[in-house]
């Protein structure tokens, strides 16, 4: 996975919608909402499939040597069923096996859910498709971030390809190829967003990871948040009201719609 810090990124940025409760909360509290995949737009984002190519004897081993913990989880009845009827590896099993590997997709995706909070950003600010999607038809925001700080410079870059990514034994046995996998590959229709993504997990879930949030929300390092962008249909006098009484000196931008072409610009 390559970072934004690796790659020498000096400022992301996060569309959001036009209710300024979000903003409010933000200035306030200086922290950031992160979202459960389970309520991303993509239904294949952070949906994994595991592969259950199972014919040659390897590939079985392979499979029987990570999924073996999960086996002895079994009910002990169905174990003793299984081994009364079964007198070789229970890996060899073919059907047992194969059935083993589709529970995965469904196990992990739960797992997913139930950890790992997401916080979507990307390079650009001025994305015609990324305010119409992600920031209320052009009437929202997006915050400005920078990407040299510990939080932000972590985010990952997400992949785009054709193929979904399917999962062997060797990839799940590997954590970095596994989350590159699950969590940090899209398909290449997703490819305008250039999005990087930093990856937290819930606090609740993993209380050892190195980035929590708690109730779905990350406090900022000081400096993290360098300025916001209103959008070209927003109501920049309310969001001029919420920095004015959030007594707040972050700069304002706006982005403006070109007249004579597809572009926008973003102005002072």
């Amino acid at each position: 996975m390559q970072t934004a810090a690796q790659n020498g990124v000096q400022r992301l940025y996060h569309y959001q919608c036009a209710n300024l409760d979000y903003l409010r909360d933000t200035l306030a509290n200086q922290r950031v909402h992160f979202s459960n995949p389970k309520n991303f737009n993509d239904p294949w984002d952070c949906n994994p499939y595991f592969t259950a190519a199972v014919k040659d004897a390897e590939s079985r081993r392979k499979w029987g040597e990570r999924l073996g913990p999960m086996y002895k989880e079994l009910p002990a009845q169905l174990r003793a069923q299984l081994e009364a009827t079964w007198h070789g590896n229970w890996y060899d099993h073919e059907e047992l096996l194969r059935r083993s590997i589709d529970s995965l997709s469904g196990w992990v995706r739960q797992l997913t859910i139930d950890s790992w909070r997401i916080y979507c950003l990307t390079p650009h600010a001025d994305s015609v498709l990324m305010w119409a999607h992600y920031a209320e038809k052009h009437k929202g925001i997006c915050l400005e971030l920078r990407a040299q700080t510990e939080q932000v410079g972590r985010a990952c870059r997400v992949l785009y390809q054709d193929a979904f990514p399917l999962i062997g034994p060797d990839d799940f046995g590997n954590p970095p190829a596994l989350v590159d996998a699950v969590l940090l590959t899209k398909s290449r229709e997703w490819a305008y967003e250039d999005e990087y993504r930093v990856l937290a997990r819930d606090e609740d879930a993993d209380p050892t990871f190195s980035l929590r949030t708690a109730n779905d929300y990350l406090r900022l390092t000081a400096g993290a948040l360098t300025g916001i962008i209103a959008g070209s249909s927003s109501d920049i006098g309310a969001i001029q009201a919420v920095l004015a009484e959030s007594r707040c000196d972050i700069p304002l931008r706006r982005a403006v719609r070109m007249p004579d072409r597809y572009h926008l610009g973003i102005v002072e």
